[in-house]
């Protein structure tokens, strides 16, 4: 899914990076990062990376803060800056906004429950590989209704409704497919009747074919509606690789 969030980011570098400013990304982690530098330089695009050490116990975490306060030091209102960072980390962003325009990893940061400091979310730009929740909140009847059935507690939402849906799809193709339990002949099944579902949970849709093994595709840009809570709003339509 990263992958699938970073495909997202690339298409998106034309509309959302529309003049040649500084380009800058604060990373907690490697490749997907990498990834997307290397697409923005072939835009000719300048960019800046700053690595920050990995969280553990206290002592790295004091060290990843102040190397994260660092990092934002010297970047400028008009300059692109690219957050691929974990939770803590973004809760530790500070009381100023860093850039006029900012772009954080929706999956990395834990999506419309990223601790986002208040004077942040105004710039915030998230990618973001599902439908937000006002638009997923029926689908979520039916996998939210099996659990309650089921005397099961949401605990891990997106997971478990996500277990549910493979789950779903698996057992209607087993039916579909009577007695001819053959490997190939699942996958082919599989690959005719996802996108078939109603259900389809926190995506707006999903589908197989031949050669492809991401049932979703795409994903939206969104920013965060007001100074607090959850709600996000799309900055534009489905984005599709």
């Amino acid at each position: 899914m990263l992958f699938q969030q970073l495909q997202v980011a690339l298409i998106g570098i034309d509309k959302y990076f529309a003049t040649q400013a500084g380009f800058f990304q604060v990373r907690a982690g490697h490749d997907a990062a990498a990834a997307l530098a290397n697409a923005a330089r072939r835009l000719k695009f300048e960019v800046i990376n700053r690595q920050l050490p990995e969280r553990g116990d206290s002592t790295r975490d004091s060290v990843a803060g102040l190397e994260l306060r660092k990092a934002l030091r010297d970047i400028k209102s008009d300059d692109r800056l690219v957050l691929w960072l974990r939770p803590d980390d973004i809760a530790a962003l500070g009381a100023r906004a860093a850039a006029a325009q900012i772009y954080v990893s929706g999956l990395m940061s834990k999506l419309e429950d990223a601790p986002i400091p208040p004077a942040w979310r105004r710039y915030i730009l998230m990618t973001y590989p599902f439908d937000p929740p006002d638009l997923r909140r029926v689908r979520m009847n039916f996998p939210h209704g099996w659990l309650h059935t089921q005397g099961l507690l949401v605990t891990a939402d997106r997971i478990q409704s996500n277990t549910y849906i493979a789950c779903m799809i698996v057992a209607d193709v087993i039916d579909d497919m009577l007695d001819s339990f053959v490997q190939d002949f699942l996958v082919e099944r599989l690959e005719v009747m996802s996108g078939s579902r109603f259900s389809t949970g926190y995506f707006p849709r999903v589908s197989l074919a031949s050669g492809q093994r991401f049932a979703s595709k795409g994903g939206y840009i969104v920013k965060f509606d007001g100074a607090a809570g959850t709600h996000v709003a799309r900055d534009g339509a489905w984005i599709v690789p």
